[in-house]
């Protein structure tokens, strides 16, 4: 018999709980708390009561980065799913229909059947990076959309854009200040910048974005990575139709962060040009070349990880010896 498993569905006020104990629903247990710190106590009495130390969530926009945090620093194994990835399961076990209880019901089912990866959350100290990041590249955006719209505009339209573009070039600099602060005031995310600064491409600023945005890294295989970004092309066979692999889904700001330094790699680091020149002599467009890059950077900086992850580690328990 499966342990019994928690599912929460998320929104910005409520949090609906669902204990599950096997497939039947009519088993299962349901309640709902604040989506606040007195709400979160309360859920740490029910997980206790029930003797339950597995809960699912899905990503909700960042309402349930709280909650995860919390669970997690109370020792429940807390995992965060694709909510695409859950509705497919939903699905699969047969819950057409969409409600809070029944989303709920489905995670925790999903948690006790599915294959889930290693819960990895965001440090306090990343969430205020993981902002700075979301919202700098919000800003570069913009900065696209008015030198697009300075091309078409008169004289008196261009004096308005080309003020506005100061102002977004000096907020994306104070934003840049602010993310390199906190990576400096954080020992252990300072040590990581340092392994991956040592590539070609990355620099302070890439390397901050890719610890926010990707806690996992370092903690997981190269593969799961690789897909957790979305960077891994899937396949789109059947029978004897070979189709065309592509890649979809996974973690939109991490792939924006790592789409420049790619371009700087492939300048300045000789073997990755040679990669992407492979890659372009196979008659793949430049958009696909510089996206085995892209995978090939963020596979590189996550082994890098996990060897000084695993060092750390060692060392650790060497001091802890000693003692």
């Amino acid at each position: 018999m499966k342990e019994k498993a928690m599912g929460i569905d998320v929104d910005s006020k409520n949090l609906v709980c669902c204990i599950v104990v096997d497939e039947d629903k009519s088993r299962a247990t349901w309640n709902t708390f604040k989506n606040q710190e007195k709400g979160f106590y309360e859920i740490h009495n029910f997980l206790r009561s029930h003797k339950v130390s597995l809960v699912l969530l899905e990503a909700s926009g960042g309402y349930e980065q709280k909650i995860a945090i919390y669970l997690s620093a109370n020792n429940i194994s807390v995992y965060v799913v694709n909510p695409r990835r859950a509705r497919d399961f939903a699905r699969g076990i047969g819950l057409n229909y969409k409600n809070d209880k029944v989303d709920a019901f489905a995670l925790g089912r999903m948690a006790q059947v599915a294959k889930l990866p290693p819960a990895t959350h965001a440090s306090p100290n990343q969430l205020k990076i993981k902002k700075l990041v979301v919202r700098r590249l919000q800003v570069k955006s913009d900065m696209v959309v008015e030198r697009n719209r300075k091309r078409l505009a008169d004289d008196e339209a261009k004096e308005s854009i080309l003020k506005h573009i100061k102002f977004l070039e000096e907020e994306v600099e104070n934003l840049e200040k602010k993310i390199k602060a906190l990576i400096r005031s954080d020992t252990v995310m300072e040590a990581k910048k340092k392994v991956l600064v040592k590539f070609k491409g990355i620099g302070d600023v890439t390397a901050a974005a890719m610890l926010a945005l990707i806690p996992e890294l370092g903690y997981i295989d190269n593969k799961k990575v690789s897909s957790l970004v979305g960077l891994a092309p899937m396949d789109n066979d059947s029978g004897t139709r070979k189709g065309k692999r592509s890649i979809f889904g996974g973690r939109s700001h991490a792939r924006k962060s790592l789409y420049m330094p790619a371009w700087v790699a492939v300048q300045r680091d000789p073997g990755m040009k040679i990669v992407y020149q492979r890659q372009i002599d196979k008659g793949k467009k430049k958009k696909v070349a510089i996206v085995v890059i892209m995978r090939k950077l963020l596979i590189r900086a996550n082994a890098a990880l996990r060897v000084h992850i695993e060092t750390q580690e060692k060392n650790l328990s060497v001091r802890k010896g000693e003692k």
